[in-house]
Parts: structure tokens; sequence; C-alpha cells
């Protein structure tokens, strides 16, 4: 008969709880940040200050969470693995620290009881405001995509691989992802070919991998027990590359190199990840403008959209980007005068969904072309 007066199940469900709270924390953190992005002009100031100090709080008391969830599975873990050879000394301890557990989860439950009150009331609000058809500004804030964004850092970078990976981390990714998947070995040539050829066919790959870490946030152990390998490199970085790699030699197991399409894209994503056991819905030929954009993203719908043979302009002022053929991004928000915006080659970038223009292509024979700004649209959405 044990010793033990503590029932160690509660204190791991109890963690489960405080992660699961954690994570119900960082959703309406995002709805917080949601309803701050709204409110536009100097007469908010004021409350858009309050709002982002929320966030913060928010944010921080979620960290908690979830160090405090993580910590008392650890703690039950001990537990169970020392159980005979405590004394009764233990179960006191045991004891004390099961009622703290109740103490905080039910302290923790009220303040997330009052925040969805909360939340819920900002969204009635902005349901039955006047003019609800108006474009406002919008934009995601997290890991992938941040705001104060770094060159390179605003989602994943297609290029990478090629042009500024180390011999180190390709030859790791070689090692570990490529060859399983691929099934044979590789000269140093041919690796550096295969990258390139991933650079030039790979921005859809990216666009769904970019959907992927999104899906992650705060989940590393997760993510690192469903692919095999972490989600952030040696540096610290988002481990994109591993996951480009992984994905892209998945569709493409033979060695070949394709780009990819809106369909081939949704039956690529929902594939790859029920292998892994994770449930994902994709749709093609979504109806998005930038009146719901803002909405659907709320929702937690991501969007990727195939934009062909139009320009794009760099959110630090460069000069507008053309786009002959189709290139496929994730939308991350839409701007106060009806812009998307998206991420490519890991970073910022605005796209005038209203701006139609015509591209002229010379073929090699002489042959001239001309084609008109052209846009689709696909969702991921998780489960």
């Amino acid at each position: 008969m044990s010793d033990f007066d503590v029932s160690l199940n509660g204190i791991k469900s109890a963690g489960s709880t405080l992660e699961g709270l954690a994570s119900t924390m960082d959703r309406y953190d995002d709805s917080i940040r949601h309803a701050r992005n709204r409110l536009y002009g100097p007469q908010w100031g004021t409350v858009r200050s309050v709002l982002q100090r929320i966030e913060g709080m928010v944010q921080q008391e979620s960290r908690s969470m979830r160090r405090c969830g993580q910590t008392l599975k650890e703690i039950a873990r001990s537990y169970e693995t020392t159980e005979k050879t405590l004394t009764g000394q233990a179960n006191t301890a045991a004891a004390a620290i099961e009622r703290l557990v109740n103490r905080i989860t039910e302290a923790v439950k009220k303040f997330v009881n009052k925040l969805r009150k909360w939340v819920q009331s900002v969204i009635e609000y902005y349901r039955n405001r006047p003019d609800s058809h108006t474009v406002e500004p919008y934009e995601v804030d997290n890991i992938v995509f941040d705001k104060n964004y770094r060159k390179g850092r605003y989602g994943g970078d297609q290029g990478s691989l090629h042009y500024n990976a180390d011999a180190e981390k390709k030859q790791w990714i070689y090692e570990h992802i490529l060859k399983k998947n691929l099934g044979k070995d590789m000269t140093t040539d041919e690796l550096d070919k295969y990258f390139e050829k991933m650079n030039n066919t790979g921005c859809g790959y990216v666009a769904l991998l970019n959907t992927v870490f999104v899906h992650f946030q705060g989940k590393e152990d997760e993510f690192e027990k469903t692919f095999g390998y972490p989600m952030y490199d040696k540096n610290g970085n988002l481990n994109y590359d591993a996951l480009f790699a992984d994905l892209y030699s998945t569709k493409n197991p033979d060695g070949s190199f394709s780009s990819s399409n809106q369909y081939s894209r949704e039956k690529l994503i929902e594939s790859f990840l029920k292998e892994r056991g994770v449930k994902c819905d994709s749709k093609t030929n979504v109806n998005v403008t930038p009146a719901n954009i803002d909405t659907m993203l709320y929702d937690g719908k991501q969007v990727i959209i195939a934009f062909h043979d139009g320009y794009m302009y760099p959110a630090d002022g460069g000069k507008r980007v053309p786009i002959k053929g189709g290139h496929a991004m994730v939308i991350t928000g839409v701007t106060e005068d009806g812009k998307y915006i998206v991420s490519s080659w890991g970073e910022k970038y605005y796209i005038d969904p209203s701006e139609k223009v015509t591209l002229r292509y010379t073929d090699d024979d002489g042959t001239v072309r001309d084609h008109t700004t052209s846009i689709t649209y696909a969702t991921v959405e998780y489960k």
C-alpha cells in the first residue's frame, strides 16, 4: 500500500488545465489586439494605450500559467518515480502542493471568465457598430509575423537554404530530412542544386509552413514530437528551413522539382499533417476581400493568396516588385486603405487587390504575350 496521500492524476490534470488556459489567454490576447487595431485616429489614443497595457498583462499571465502547468507536470512525474522512498513527511508536502494547485486553478479560471466576458462585449460592440463594411486596419502579431520585424524574420524565406544557410545547417538538413525522404545519397553539388530549385519553386510550400508555425505557437514540445526536430534552431530562430525541406521533399520524393498550385497545396498540407497526427482543413477558391479578411484571420482561418502578374510594395517603402507569373503568400492583415499585408521572402509587403495592371512577356522565340493581374485565395484552418 502506498504511503502517498496525494492525487498525482489531479496534479497532472491541473497542469494540463493551466496549459490549456494559457492557450485560451493567447487567443484572448489576439482578441484584444484585434479590438485595439480597429481603433484608429487620435480620439482613441488613450483607449489604445490601455488596451496595449492589458495585452502585456495577458501575455505575462499566459507565460506564467504555461510555466506553472509544465512545472506541476514535472512535479507529478518526480513524485511518481520516487513514491516508494518518500516518507510521511512527503505526504504533507504533496498535500500542500495539491491545495495550492487547486487555489491557483480556481483563481485563474475566475480571471479568464472575467476576461472572456470583456472580450465578448468588445466583439458585440464591433458586430453592431455603424459602417460595419468599412475597411479597418488589422494585422496578426505573433512569433511568425512580428510587426516589429527585422529583415528576414517576417515569415519564412524560400531562398534561405540557397543563399543564407551555413554549411553545417545544410548538412544537418540533408542527413536528418532529405536523405530519409528522398531515399538517396547526394553530393554537395547536387544538394546545392536541390536548394536552388527549392528557392525557384518553393513559394507555395513556404506559405503552407508559415501556417504550421502559427498553429504551433507556444507548443514547442508538441512541434518537436510531431515533426522530429525542434521548433527553433540552435540560434533561437524558427526552424523554417527544416520544415521547408521536409514539406518540399515529401511532395517530391523522387527528387523532382515542382511548384505548387492551390489544389496541390490543399492536398499536400492535409496529407502531410494527417500523417503526423495534425488535423487541418484547406479550402480553395475562397471569397476573400479587404472587408472580410480581418474577420477570417480573427476566426482562425489562415489565408493564402495566389497572386499573378502584378506589383508588390515593400513595407519599408522601397521600390515596387513586379510579379510575373504566380506567387503564393500568406496574408497577415489589411491596411486602413484596403491593401493586403503579406509575407514574402521573409519580409513584409503590401498588395493592392484593386490594382489591375498588364505585364508584358517576350518568349525566347520573340512572341509577345500580355497578362493582366489576377488573384485567387485559399484558406487553411487547424482543428
